[in-house]
């Protein structure tokens, strides 16, 4: 009941605090500049089916800076970041729209455009990715871990508590024997469920992640200029923050780097290095 009672609490919240509010820029005004930035955007398009590159870069810039207008005003929003994200991208800025394509993708989980150009994205990055893939059958199994973003997947598991805490009370007072099973297996799907949801709020808002902005980053042993860089990478490289120090940030890489044969260092130690702050973007 407590676990059941934070819950609430966090859906409660998203209702008080919609996604998209912010203090600084009424909603009106956001909408207006949202909208220019939209119709700029697709001028800016037509430029450059017209071979107009110049006047398409700033049209895509003008774009772009209105979309950060909006980001730094604090307003969270899965469209308006892939909108910033395309922008970027067309002025050849990588690891930004990477940086915002991700933000993307948390509040869009389903949105296949968004999907698709993160992967066409990747096809560009002068660094092989180093991760796993998951499963075809665990995505279907846990479909709501994959396909909701957070705000869903916590709507989700409250039903299941709610459900779960209706047919006790229906076994407890009516006596309906055919609701025990019920009762069991809505019992199971609730620890799985919310077992679930506390991985995703991990990885979402414990974990951080980001992605280098920099068009070249040296990743060096230590948080300071002073220390020897163990590799290079380069932007739209992604990492797990592990520690921070002033300026840097301490982070696994994830990029297939080979280490040289006379260090010691194990391959995912290796991978281990301090980043600058300022080279990068937390996702």
């Amino acid at each position: 009941m407590k676990y059941f009672a934070l819950l609430l609490i966090f859906a409660v919240q998203l209702v008080i605090n919609p996604i998209g509010f912010s203090d600084d820029i009424p909603q009106s005004e956001a909408i207006k500049i949202f909208t220019l930035a939209n119709q700029e955007y697709a001028n800016a398009q037509k430029l450059m089916s017209q071979k107009k590159m110049e006047d398409a870069l700033k049209g895509f810039k003008w774009a772009s800076d209105r979309y950060g207008e909006l980001v730094t005003a604090g307003f969270v929003n899965g469209q308006l970041y892939y909108n910033l994200a395309n922008a970027l991208y067309r002025q050849g800025k990588i690891g930004n729209a990477v940086l915002y394509y991700n933000k993307a993708q948390r509040l869009l989980p389903r949105n296949s455009d968004v999907m698709e150009n993160i992967r066409l994205v990747k096809t560009e990055f002068a660094d092989k990715e180093l991760t796993s893939k998951v499963p075809g059958i665990i995505k279907a199994i846990l479909f709501w871990y994959f396909l909701f973003n957070l705000g869903e997947a916590t709507v989700f598991t409250i039903i299941f508590y709610i459900l779960l805490a209706v047919a006790v009370m229906c076994y407890i007072y009516i006596r309906m024997q055919w609701l025990k099973p019920v009762c069991f297996g809505l019992g199971i799907a609730v620890v799985v469920i919310s077992s679930t949801l506390g991985l995703k709020i991990y990885n979402e808002e414990c974990k951080q992640r980001g992605v280098v902005i920099a068009q070249e980053c040296n990743v060096r042993y230590g948080p300071g200029k002073e220390y020897e860089a163990k590799f290079k990478i380069h932007e739209g490289a992604e990492f797990i923050v592990k520690d921070e120090n002033d300026e840097w940030y301490k982070a696994y890489i994830f990029i297939d780097i080979r280490q040289p044969e006379d260090k010691e260092d194990s391959s995912n130690e290796f991978r281990v290095g301090w980043l600058r702050k300022s080279e990068v973007g937390i996702i």
